[in-house]
């Protein structure tokens, strides 16, 4: 019977690595979420999904900075453990 498996390599594993900034409720906080998510996905070799993170990041961002109190920090975090980019903002 002949190896199936030869010829075929093995998935690429990635070590699971998360980020959360400090972010203040103000204006800018949607352009420092950009920033920041642009910043840790090329430090993790995924600079494909920085286009679609950013707007994604930005929007919940501006979402939260809306319903947040003046001044209170919003916290958005970034995990690599899967195969798709969860990113959440609260």
């Amino acid at each position: 019977m002949a190896d199936r498996s030869a010829g075929v390599s093995a998935p690429a594993t990635r070590t699971a690595m998360s980020a959360t900034p400090p972010f203040v409720a103000l204006p800018t906080a949607p352009g420092l979420a950009r920033g920041h998510v642009r910043a840790t996905l090329a430090s993790w070799g995924l600079g494909e999904l920085t286009d679609t993170a950013e707007l994604i990041a930005s929007e919940m961002t501006a979402n939260t900075v809306k319903v947040s109190a003046p001044r209170k920090q919003p916290a958005m975090y970034l995990s690599s453990a899967s195969a798709c980019l969860p990113t959440e903002t609260y």
